[in-house]
């Protein structure tokens, strides 16, 4: 077989793999072609088999490269321009309490908790435990990020695809319920952050 014989060959192949299907015209009534509405449960697995896909063939943005400096100097009386709220540890062990010392999304001890805002203090939440959640830190992080979000209604975790592909330790997290809190919290404060993760 000649070389030139063995390149039409491979083009062949090669633009039948891409050429696109052939359409088919069913003959087939509409109501019979309708599906079911999808449950929470297809959605959500739906949502995390996307993820896997995009961690799979590399979709995920990619981590920045980034210089690594391996001496700096330290620095003496460097101001420190954060506070801490007055409120802010009371808010902590009330929430806690509430919450019966477990993150509500893991069960992960307080050690590695924090006491999560629903409504941001900047906009006026309070520093009510009716106010809070405990979260592992970094839900907690995904939380303030809008990363992360609680359905109000069904108090059902919610990551945006971003994070399921470049995470899939939350994987199992996606669409579970969150643990119940001993006093009910106000489940309308997560209404706005709702809104916001599913713009």
């Amino acid at each position: 077989m000649k070389l030139a014989e063995v390149v039409d060959i491979w083009k062949a192949e090669t633009s039948l793999a891409k050429a696109p299907p052939a359409l088919v015209i069913l003959d087939i009534p509409v109501p019979q072609l309708c599906l079911p509405a999808p449950t929470p449960e297809s959605l959500a697995a739906d949502k995390v088999q996307k993820a896997k896909s995009a961690r799979a063939t590399h979709k995920y943005r990619e981590r920045k490269k980034r210089k690594l400096v391996e001496d700096r100097d330290h620095e003496e009386d460097v101001p420190f321009y954060g506070h801490r709220r007055r409120n802010q540890a009371q808010f902590r062990a009330d929430v806690a309490t509430n919450c019966n010392d477990r993150c509500v999304a893991t069960g992960a001890s307080i050690i590695r908790c924090e006491a999560a805002h629903l409504v941001q203090h900047a906009r006026k939440g309070g520093a009510s435990f009716k106010n809070g959640l405990l979260l592992r830190a970094d839900l907690h992080s995904l939380f303030d990020m809008g990363a992360m979000a609680i359905d109000p209604e069904q108090l059902t975790m919610h990551f945006t695809s971003e994070v399921l592909a470049s995470d899939p330790d939350l994987w199992k997290l996606e669409a579970m319920k969150i643990r119940p809190t001993d006093k009910p919290i106000k489940v309308e404060n997560l209404l706005k952050r709702w809104e916001d993760f599913n713009k």
